[in-house]
């Protein structure tokens, strides 16, 4: 799986521009997603086929496969990883730009208003925390404060399913700022 996600990536990186259809990155990321699949079990098949390499019950799986198990083995797989980067694709722009608006505290200023997109992109434009890790852990630490505050003044009717949801919002701005400034150890 983790050479999949490389494969994917690498292919995303070098090609997803050129393939993209009117911005469409749904289908590209579904193309890309079953070329990666096929290209990563064709390297594990040639590892344990002709190198030799692994368990012997797999060099013996695939030294025994008929046309019909070659077909078994790839189109699955293909097709699965196909559906999952064409998800992973169609979702990460809206789910990126809740995160952005999140950050820009957007998110809890807007909440409540008619046109909510509208003005969590206004937060984003006017209030998006700069590229550097900093001005991004200042700007999730601002937002944490803000929603800890806001449920301060309403604890009353906070209920534990919104301290879960709560959690897992933060938990998803943290985790964000961690993949995007990935900490060096030496």
């Amino acid at each position: 799986d983790v050479t999949k996600w490389l494969e994917y990536n690498v292919l995303m990186t070098e090609f997803g521009e050129s393939l993209m259809l009117e911005g469409e990155r749904s289908s590209t990321g579904a193309l890309l997603g079953f070329i990666a699949a096929v290209s990563t079990q064709l390297y594990a098949d040639v590892l344990y086929g002709y190198f030799q390499y692994g368990p012997e019950w797999r060099r013996q799986e695939i030294a025994q496969r008929t046309s019909v198990d070659w077909v078994a083995a790839y189109i699955p797989r293909a097709l699965s990883s196909a559906a999952l980067f064409g998800v992973y694709e169609w979702t990460q722009p809206p789910v990126s730009r809740y995160i952005q608006g999140m950050l820009a505290g957007g998110v809890d200023g807007c909440f409540g208003s008619e046109d909510f997109d509208m003005c969590l992109q206004t937060y984003i434009n006017t209030n998006a925390p700069g590229p550097t890790a900093e001005a991004q852990f200042r700007a999730l630490v601002t937002n944490l404060l803000m929603v800890a505050q806001r449920i301060q003044d309403v604890a009353g009717d906070t209920s534990s399913a919104d301290f879960e949801a709560l959690g897992r919002a933060w938990t998803v701005s943290f985790l964000s700022y961690i993949q995007n400034h990935p900490v060096h150890f030496l």
